[in-house]
């Protein structure tokens, strides 16, 4: 089995001055213990894929997969429990899945789904793989 968990407790929260910052502020807030349980690889790497923003079969419609964000500068926002924004970064998944089987965890950091160019906003963030 696999869980696969949003880490963001070392997140900078403070009040951003665009809309979209102060959206994806919240979002690194909000996502912060956020757990999948995956029963076998095949579903680990397909919540992966979706975290990634990768084409999985993983339906973003279901309410397990998305949540509401509402305040007065960006009104209600759904978001999907994945990489805001375009992550042009490339992960490759299955790297960070075979530490977890064989150390029993593993760790993505948010800035590896990102080119350098894209910057750093989610600094200390990142997902917690581990694997009972």
């Amino acid at each position: 089995m696999y869980k696969i968990t949003f880490n963001t407790e070392n997140f900078n929260d403070k009040r951003r001055k665009s809309w979209e910052n102060q959206l994806n502020n919240d979002f690194a807030v909000a996502i912060n213990g956020v757990s999948f349980i995956c029963d076998s690889r095949e579903d680990a790497l397909n919540r992966l894929g979706f975290i990634a923003g990768y084409e999985t079969n993983i339906n973003s419609s279901d309410k397990e997969n998305y949540f509401i964000l509402e305040d007065e500068r960006y009104s209600k926002q759904i978001m999907h429990y994945k990489m805001p924004g375009f992550a042009q970064g490339y992960v490759r998944l299955e790297k960070y899945l075979d530490r977890a089987e064989q150390e029993g965890e593993s760790e993505i950091p948010f800035n590896s789904f990102y080119d350098l160019r894209q910057g750093n906003f989610f600094k200390g963030c990142f997902i917690e793989i581990t694997v009972e």
